[in-house]
């Protein structure tokens, strides 16, 4: 039995060049770290499954994560937050994102 087929992830040269940042960084959040390689796998063609057991997370992680993806780069950023500060996890008591100065929120 074939499981269904993940959506195709095709990313542009800035939103390549921004998760491929993150994923380097060493100061970034490490949950914001492995979301971008989630989304840079998938976008080698990779499958849920694949991704998952190469960054040993659940599949559901990689397809909610993939999802989440699609969905934030069709929606304009409300009040204008960059597109960083909405991928990045909302800190714990609303702490200031340290390199952006910016309130870094879901």
């Amino acid at each position: 039995m074939v499981g269904r087929v993940a959506d195709e992830v095709v990313l542009s040269d800035e939103e390549r060049g921004f998760l491929e940042t993150q994923a380097r960084r060493r100061k970034a959040a490490c949950s914001l770290s492995d979301r971008c390689r989630m989304i840079l796998l998938c976008a080698e063609g990779l499958q849920s499954k694949e991704v998952g057991a190469r960054l040993e997370v659940h599949e559901h992680t990689v397809g909610k994560w993939r999802r989440r993806f699609e969905l934030m780069r069709w929606m304009p950023p409300p009040n204008g937050i960059s597109y960083a500060m909405m991928v990045s996890s909302k800190p714990k008591g609303g702490h200031i994102n340290d390199d952006t100065d910016q309130y870094a929120g879901d």
